[in-house]
């Protein structure tokens, strides 16, 4: 998570602040105008370009720009340009949660996995941060974005899987033009 982790509460506090204070900027001025508030926090040298892209990608994805109509604005190639009238009711937790699910994205996470998921998230793996961690997941498994289960002792997060839902169908376009195979009979004896 490189620098993110100490970047990111400074990034969302002035978030927050530029909401409250100049609401109705596009997201993407939102997010610029906030890190040019956080650079006056930081050291020099942080990667504010990634920065700024993990920010407005969580947003997005988190759904918690919301529009003049209380709606998200969705996540398409043109949101920077969109609107954000307010923020929704704990968006911060939502954006992180984001980040979570990311990290469970390729396998579950066990109880001996905390203290390390705290480091790459909060900096630290502190009380502090596991009480963050604590209230993220308490967010996601509340809207059922992960589940908890208790294996022989064992604290598992991962996401739900959607029973007997078929593949998404994939469109394989060869590469060189096909011959045609001519068709073999009786190929077991």
């Amino acid at each position: 998570m490189g620098p993110f982790p100490v970047a990111r509460p400074k990034v969302y506090e002035a978030v927050d602040k530029l909401v409250i204070s100049k609401s109705n900027l596009p997201l993407s001025s939102l997010i610029e105008a906030a890190i040019e508030r956080a650079k006056k926090l930081l050291p020099p040298g942080q990667p504010w370009e990634a920065i700024r892209h993990v920010t407005q990608n969580q947003i997005l994805k988190a759904q918690v720009a919301l529009d003049g109509e209380g709606k998200p604005l969705p996540d398409r190639w043109d949101s920077g340009k969109r609107t954000v009238h307010r923020l929704a009711d704990n968006w911060q937790v939502r954006a992180v949660g984001e980040i979570l699910l990311a990290l469970f994205e390729s396998d579950d996470v066990t109880g001996k996995d905390i203290a390390n998921v705290c480091r790459s998230v909060w900096g630290a793996s502190s009380s502090e941060a596991l009480a963050e961690l604590y209230r993220v997941m308490e967010y996601l498994t509340d809207v059922a974005r992960v589940v908890e289960e208790d294996k022989g002792g064992v604290f598992r997060v991962k996401r739900p899987r959607i029973q007997d839902a078929a593949p998404s169908p994939r469109v394989i376009v060869p590469s060189e033009p096909v011959e045609a195979v001519e068709e073999t009979k009786d190929i077991i004896h």
